[in-house]
């Protein structure tokens, strides 16, 4: 609305129409703040004013409660001399308020009009005009008379005149427009919580707050005007819901239900304000149709004038639904079929030719979905049009409803549509035409989904188009929409209607005779689990009997036909002469068996490798070219920002095409090997577990690479690799080792010779030598030559000769090392191998010292395979003297564990070099006569304590409090008598779970011949109960390089196997176990 809050002027016209112009333009100029009533935010408005003349007529009386047509404030212009007051104007004065009090209206201002002279000599004689006019009219309210001092001069009082003028207008205006809205709000307010009464009608009630909100709009406050439109919207709207309950208000029934809908025209946002159907709702004889659509374009404008056109789009699917809706709950009967329809697609292409016109940024994302959502409601309602006129392509042309095309047509305004509409309304002349705009729509709605990334959406418009295309005949394009819907259906795991769709692309590709495209889709229809077993079982015919007309054998995925479930070799590493044996589980997702002639295991020999995991990952078992082949499949793009990466990302070009066999039987020239069934094989529907041999004829890591599975006229081709399957081991080695016979040395072996005659024949008795040759100095054999006699043989035979061998154990032996044997017959020539032979007891030895002693710990280990018992151990020194501290003379090993032995060291000469000595012990074999002796050279460092270092704490009860500091005491003693020097200690970090530390932690002392003891007190918080060990402390001593730390074996801790009871604040003990 355009309207203006109306204020009535009286007085003398020359000076208002002097003076008028001036007031009606500069009043809107500054703003004013609106102390709204009943708590309601304060709000700063700019008051605008239509002025009328006086007339006692037009006065609104005190009980007329509207808004639109009333004046809202009086004003009385004098301009005169005293004489000229009393004679004329004081009379006209008194009768201007007389009128105003007689109709309750008390805003008023009466203007004095006055020259700065006048001005200024009244003010000394207190006798103007104006003081007599406020002594007679104004007394009790002396702010609703004022002096504007000449007007028309643009000088600084004059200015500053007008200034209080329209200040006081404003104000005294604004409390005019507060006190009348109160009492409407309070008479529309009675009046609303009435309406459950007998008589109340919902018409008078809307025309009532509708005035509400043309005063807001007429203020500028057009959000407070819209909320009035969206109250009466849901109010009418709950009426309509209780309608649907049983619960029908009598004006329901008298002014709405009755109403037929005669025309319809969709909604116009263009026009700003429809008489027409305002008129209609004041006489009681509109539509539901027209009032709906009156009310949501007014709420529509009111949108528009406060720049959130993108709001109109939001609110307008859900009140096309609604609408459409109501009509049906209300039994309306639609003047004919396809009107409700032809109303919707109207409607929606108007608010969004009038969104797009109103909205500056149509990019922005939830603007475009909106618009991508009111078209696809749009493109539906089009298609629901054409199946109503017979436009669908499983009619003929002749079919078309021209009649009742040409009666929708009046549907539409011969003037004020949009383009679009009238597009679709030419639309209708013809069925081709209509298709035409039906499928530009569809292309519309589709690419927008996709701008704004609601891929779902615009392959399921795709899909319509598809059926719309198949009915067309038209199968080619439908092939294309239904190819890139599945697309999306597999990604979303929407497994039954993707299986849907292949259906449809099936048949699809059948009629357009493709065999090869037409074989593989029936390949996955065939394979699905959701499919009825039939429909299976018909396509999986289908799929191999394609296969067998075509020229060429068809190589495929074996995916879905055929799963890979599982692959495990036999063993890791194979034999060069053995036949390798690879174990699969083949998954057959059919629903009938499939004979297939051969199934392979392509496998490509690399370099050997000699360890092998049993799940290692890929990039352990790929050679380097396939590294470099994957990385040039690769790129990376990194983004920085001030030498910092925000976002790094690699992408990998898979460049096997799914369709393309050539790249699937591409092995890259590698050397192929093959595992491999050849014989007729029947895989059932399921699990099937088969074996397949190979014998590889080099050494090498074998990778299988590809699967193939062949039948007639199809190869299925799976591309192996480690992926996620748990049971997928891929690789295996072949390796060739040359025959080695082990050996203890020590102990007495027996060697058996096998000697194979061949094709040499001998009649007498002959000699054959075998001789021993250690590889090094150390190996000392019991025998360096055997001489024994062949009889004599003949061809073919194989003769067994058995010979008994010792190797000692010396000191300084290597725990393993090899012989050479060899074989002298004059028959049958000269013949050598190597045996490999292994300590039969490994020794170690290692020093403790335990204040001013040390020991030495000798640790035997038994290699054989038998138990032994190790006894008379004894170490053998010049420098040092070796006393046995273990009460037991022998101790009983068993096979691959250890025994013990400890003896006290002492020196003789008080040197610490490293010292030489020889560890000698008895061992033997129990309940055999056997018994051997084991030498061991042994290098001794002789150690001894330099300090000793005890920890305790102070509390004499030996048990402290958890989480409550306690005192720690450390004392540190030298044992040397030969130091003399600094001491570095620090108490060590690396048990900090039970303590922590503070106070002297670490700190520098001197020893010296009268100071060996160092006491250091320090603070301990216990982090856990339990029995905890104490802290461990680090030293460090002066030495000419500066400083070194002592090894362990230097400092006696003399507490190690103390530990402290910590109890909870409670006195309860908690045991903790680490």
């Amino acid at each position: 609305m355009e309207n203006k809050p109306m204020v009535m002027w009286a007085g003398d016209p020359e000076i208002f129409r002097k003076l008028g112009d001036t007031m009606t333009a500069c009043l809107p100029k500054e703003p004013i703040d609106w102390i709204r009533p009943h708590g309601r935010p304060t709000r700063e408005i700019f008051l605008s004013a239509t002025f009328i003349p006086y007339s006692a007529d037009s006065l609104p009386n005190d009980n007329a409660w509207y808004l639109l047509g009333r004046t809202f404030f009086h004003i009385f212009w004098v301009d005169c001399d005293m004489d000229e007051y009393k004679s004329r104007v004081k009379k006209d004065l008194i009768d201007w308020l007389a009128s105003l009090r007689e109709k309750n209206i008390l805003d008023f201002l009466v203007i004095v009009v006055m020259t700065e002279e006048a001005r200024v000599k009244a003010k000394i004689l207190r006798n103007s005009v104006y003081d007599k006019i406020k002594a007679d009219f104004c007394n009790k309210s002396p702010e609703k008379c004022i002096i504007l001092t000449d007007p028309l001069k643009s000088y600084g009082k004059a200015t500053e005149s007008w200034a209080l003028v329209f200040k006081r207008t404003r104000q005294l205006l604004l409390d005019g427009i507060t006190n009348c809205l109160m009492k409407f709000e309070d008479n529309m307010r009675a009046e609303r919580e009435g309406r459950n009464q007998l008589g109340w009608s919902f018409f008078n009630y809307f025309l009532l707050q509708e005035e509400l909100a043309f005063m807001f709009e007429m203020l500028k406050l057009y959000d407070d005007a819209l909320l009035q439109y969206d109250e009466l919207d849901a109010l009418f709207t709950q009426f309509i819901q209780n309608h649907s309950q049983g619960e029908t208000p009598d004006w329901l029934i008298t002014e709405m239900a009755n109403v037929d809908i005669d025309r319809y025209e969709g909604a116009d946002l263009n026009i700003r304000f429809d008489v027409l159907k305002r008129k209609k709702i004041q006489d009681r004889c509109v539509s539901l149709l027209d009032f709906r659509v009156y009310l949501f374009s007014r709420q529509c404008t009111l949108l528009i004038v406060l720049n959130r056109a993108h709001q109109v789009v939001e609110r307008a699917l859900p009140f096309i639904y609604n609408t459409i809706l109501e009509i049906k709950m209300l039994n309306l009967q639609s003047k004919y079929p396809g009107a409700e329809e032809c109303w919707a697609v109207q409607t929606c292409l108007n608010i969004i030719n009038t969104c797009n016109t109103n909205v500056p940024d149509k990019s922005e994302r939830s603007y475009a979905l909106s618009i991508a959502l009111l078209r696809d409601y749009g493109r539906r309602k089009m298609k629901s049009l054409c199946e109503i006129l017979n436009a669908t392509p499983d009619k003929s042309n002749e079919s078309y409803n021209v009649d009742l095309a040409n009666k929708l047509k009046s549907c539409f305004r011969t003037k004020n549509d949009s383009v679009a509409v009238c597009n679709f309304a030419k639309a209708l002349d013809s069925r081709q035409e209509i298709e035409k705009a039906y499928l530009e729509e569809c292309e519309l709605s589709m690419g927008i989904f996709k701008a704004v990334g609601r891929l779902r959406s615009a392959r399921m418009i795709g899909r319509e188009m598809a059926l719309y295309y198949i009915e067309k005949k038209e199968y080619a394009k439908a092939e294309n929409l239904l190819t890139e819907a599945l697309k999306s259906f597999k990604a979303d795991k929407w497994d039954w209607l993707a299986d849907d769709t292949r259906l449809q692309i099936v048949e699809c590709q059948k009629k357009l005779n493709s065999d090869t495209v037409y074989a593989r889709s029936c390949m996955y229809v065939a394979a699905s689990k959701s499919l009825p077993i039939a429909k299976r079982k018909h396509y999986q015919s289908e799929f191999f009997e394609v296969a067998k007309r075509v020229s060429e054998p068809m190589i495929v995925r074996c995916r879905p036909i055929f799963d890979l479930a599982s692959m495990i070799p036999k063993k890791d590493c194979f034999s060069l002469t053995e036949v390798c044996e690879m174990t699969i589980k083949i998954i057959n997702n059919l629903s009938e068996p499939v004979t297939v002639k051969s199934i392979k295991i392509m496998t490509c020999r690399e370099e050997y490798k000699n360890t092998l995991t049993r799940r290692s990952s890929l990039p352990s078992v790929v050679s380097q070219d396939s590294v470099s082949d994957v990385m040039r499949n690769m790129s990376w793009d990194v983004e920085k920002k001030n030498d910092t990466i925000l976002k790094a990302s690699v992408t990998c070009r898979d460049q096997i095409s799914p369709q393309n066999s050539k790249n699937l039987k591409d092995t890259d020239g590698k050397d192929i090997k093959s595992l491999v069934i050849k014989n007729v094989t029947v895989i059932n529907p399921g699990e099937n577990i088969l074996t397949l041999t190979g014998l590889m004829d080099q050494v090498g890591f074998y990778q299988s690479s590809q699967l193939h599975i062949e039948t007639d006229g199809l190869m299925f081709i799976k591309t192996i690799n480690n992926s996620n399957i748990p049971d997928l081991i891929t690789h295996f080695n072949v390796d060739y080792k040359q025959p080695t016979i082990r050996f203890f040395a020590g102990i007495p072996m027996q060697l058996e010779f096998n000697i194979y005659t061949g094709s040499v024949e001998s009649h007498e008795q002959t000699p054959f030598v075998i001789q021993f040759q250690g590889d090094n100095s150390f190996v000392d054999l019991l025998t360096s030559q055997c001489s024994c006699t062949l009889q004599p043989f003949k061809c073919e035979e194989v003769s067994a000769k058995t010979v008994d061998i010792l190797a000692n154990l010396i000191p300084s032996i290597a725990e393993f090392f090899t012989i050479a044997i060899s074989f002298e017959n004059e028959c049958l020539g000269s013949h050598q191998f190597r045996v490999e032979m292994q300590k039969l007891l490994t020794i170690e030895h290692r020093l403790k010292v335990s204040g001013h002693k040390t020991f030495c710990q000798i640790t035997i280990r038994n290699n054989h395979d038998n138990a032994l018992l190790v006894s008379s151990p004894e170490l053998i020194s010049t420098n040092l003297t070796f006393v046995n501290l273990g009460t037991l003379s022998e101790v009983y090993i068993c096979p691959a564990k250890t025994g013990k032995f400890m003896l006290e060291v002492s020196k003789t000469d008080g040197k610490y070099e490293c010292q030489p000595c020889e560890f000698v012990c008895k061992y033997s074999i129990p309940n055999e006569p056997f018994e051997g002796i084991c030498r061991q050279n042994l290098n001794l460092e002789f150690i001894e304590a330099l300090f000793e270092v005890e920890v305790k704490t102070a509390s004499t009860e030996h048990q402290v409090v958890c989480g409550r500091e306690c005192d720690l005491v450390i004392i540190i003693t030298c044992l040397s008598s030969s130091y003399n020097g600094n001491v570095i200690y620090e108490l060590n970090r690396h048990n900090n779970q039970y303590w922590m530390l503070s106070g002297q932690t670490s700190g520098i002392f001197e020893v010296h011949d009268s100071k060996i003891n160092h006491d250091v007190l320090c603070k301990g918080l216990p982090m856990s109960s339990g029995l905890i060990p104490l802290p461990d402390i680090g030293l460090k001593i002066s030495d000419l390089d500066g400083y070194r730390s002592l090894r362990s074996e230097e400092i006696y801790f003399k507490s190690t196997c103390n530990r402290v009871k910590v109890i909870t604040s409670t006195g309860q003990s908690t045991l903790v176990v680490k």
